[in-house]
């Protein structure tokens, strides 16, 4: 099973991710009123129709690009459609790169700060957690510097959830905190699920499936009153995980068809491929090996495809569990042989929990007894490093639990 936070797939990773909106209205050198209309609905429907906006954005740079006109909201705009709608990276940064460029023309660290979000939550998909982490980085230091909250709720989050899928999941869940805490002192009620949804893949980490489960609902219940896709997504993938984790595969399956079928149609390949490997792995432990391979290959070779490093070394981590289950040995041992340095470049901490453990047991059966050794040792360190993380998240969880009841009992003697 996936187990990220950008989603536990998608805003995955498979994480919720959320795409920075500043002030608009930028002025205008362009005259004719058609294009001020088109500005003006944009401006409009920024916040509360962000799809509607988006189309007299693509309007705007269609025009734009005849007479080399560079506006910045309508070149971030689309680069955010981009990517959190339609999972197109190559386009992603090609908008974002003219963002950019038309930010520093401005000398506007703001909107720089803007770009370096988006951009770091890119590199975060893409697995390149140092770039991300670097970029995220820097859009921090621009807004602590300008004391906007909004904007560091979001930062927060981002950050949150590159150290979670490096399994640095003390400082994950020190960010997903501080962006919470933010999130409730400005009123964001969205902004605020979808810090509790990341939180809720860290809780599925450390075997807490029955308080992931109440959280994920609570989110769950939250996006199905809403038309933000992505945040539907979202919440029903990782509450078919938790329907998984519980054993309920059935239900599981419902909430990862749905997910598939929506996928399928927005022409989102990495929602599907990962989706596709929730599921192998859900016929994995129901004993359906047959439809659990197919679903792995497939979802192997979108993810090669793709260059979704995290999703090869799961699926090829299933491949690999799925010919054990077959008791065929020695291709399960090169699948997951394969799926090993993957799943290190990706940081893939559960992934490599799962590997090394099912390693152990063929160098076991075969008679390697040091490699079998030195594959136990590595399993045996993860579990550590994993549980001293869950020390420290529940003590994190349980000061903010305080801090929220503190703050409840305050508003209510006012």
């Amino acid at each position: 099973m996936k187990k990220r936070t950008l989603i536990i797939t998608l805003y995955l990773l498979l994480f919720n991710t959320i795409l920075l909106t500043g002030a608009q209205g930028e002025p205008s050198t362009i005259t004719p009123k058609t294009i001020e209309n088109w500005l003006d609905s944009a401006d409009y429907y920024q916040d509360a129709e962000p799809q509607k906006s988006l189309l007299f954005y693509h309007k705007i740079i269609r025009h734009d690009r005849e007479y080399g006109i560079h506006r910045f909201n309508a070149e971030y705009q689309i680069a955010g459609d981009f990517f959190y709608m339609q999972n197109n990276l190559d386009s992603t940064l090609k908008y974002i790169e003219m963002a950019m460029k038309t930010a520093r023309a401005m000398n506007d660290s703001v909107k720089m700060a803007r770009c370096y979000n988006l951009l770091g939550t890119v590199y975060l998909q893409s697995g390149n957690l140092g770039e991300s982490l670097k970029l995220l980085k820097q859009a921090e230091r621009i807004f602590l510097k300008e004391n906007d909250s909004k904007a560091l709720a979001i930062v927060y989050m981002n950050l949150g959830s590159v150290y979670s899928t490096q399994g640095a999941f003390s400082n994950a869940v020190n960010y997903y905190n501080k962006s919470r805490k933010l999130c409730m002192q400005l009123g964001d009620k969205k902004g605020e699920i979808a810090c509790q949804s990341n939180l809720v893949t860290i809780y599925i980490q450390f075997r807490q499936y029955e308080i992931a489960r109440k959280y994920q609902q609570e989110v769950y219940n939250f996006y199905k009153g809403t038309d933000f896709i992505p945040g539907i997504l979202t919440a029903s993938t990782n509450l078919g995980v938790v329907h998984f984790y519980l054993a309920n595969y059935d239900s599981a399956l419902v909430y990862f068809q749905q997910v598939l079928e929506t996928s399928r149609e927005m022409g989102n390949d990495f929602l599907y491929s990962n989706v596709l490997n929730n599921i192998a792995e859900t016929y994995l432990k129901m004993g359906n090996l047959e439809e659990a391979r197919e679903k792995a290959q497939r979802s192997y070779t979108l993810c090669a495809e793709g260059k979704d490093v995290y999703g090869q070394a799961s699926a090829l981590k299933n491949l690999g569990l799925i010919a054990l289950e077959e008791g065929k040995t020695e291709k399960a041992l090169d699948y997951l042989k394969q799926s090993l340095p993957l799943a290190k470049e990706a940081h893939a901490v559960m992934e490599l929990r799962d590997i090394y453990s099912a390693l152990s047991d063929i160098y076991k059966q075969t008679g390697d007894y040091q490699l079998a050794l030195q594959t136990y040792e590595a399993f045996v360190n993860l579990e550590k490093s994993l549980r001293k993380d869950e020390i420290l998240f529940r003590m994190e969880e349980l000061q903010h639990e305080f801090e929220r009841q503190k703050s409840r009992m305050e508003i209510l003697e006012k």
